[in-house]
């Protein structure tokens, strides 16, 4: 039988864990979206930002492991874990979330995780996330 403090610790522990997994539902159910801003140059590394817009261009690293592409003129990387399944094409609209970071004196936007892309496609498929 369980003395009147470890029943107290325990409907502390109850408690609590029913209160983290209530605050994990309400958390997931918003979304990432309030959590990033839009993208603007003046962006600081580090910073969680979200930016939608053309796909102007899509190239891979020389070995073929990484995506990068330019969405309205703002570089995107995708390593190759956030790339698996990625189909997109130039002309194609995104919608992306990421983190800024400064490569070679320029700003860019890692894309860290698939989810982090939706793409929608220009030849009128719909919507495919990456």
């Amino acid at each position: 039988m369980l003395d009147r403090k470890e029943r107290v610790a325990l409907a502390l522990l109850v408690g609590v864990a029913l209160a983290v997994s209530a605050a994990a539902i309400a958390l997931d159910s918003v979304g990432k979206a309030p959590f990033y801003t839009p993208f603007s140059n003046k962006s600081q590394d580090g910073a969680f930002v979200v930016l939608e817009g053309p796909v102007d261009k899509v190239t891979w690293t020389r070995d073929g492991a990484h995506l990068q592409m330019v969405v309205r003129g703002v570089n995107v990387f995708i390593p190759s874990a956030a790339e698996y399944g990625v189909l997109v094409a130039k002309g194609d609209n995104a919608t992306l979330y990421g983190v800024v970071q400064t490569y070679r004196g320029e700003k860019e936007i890692m894309v860290e995780s698939p989810d982090d892309l939706v793409v929608f496609h220009s030849t009128g498929d719909g919507i495919l996330p990456g």
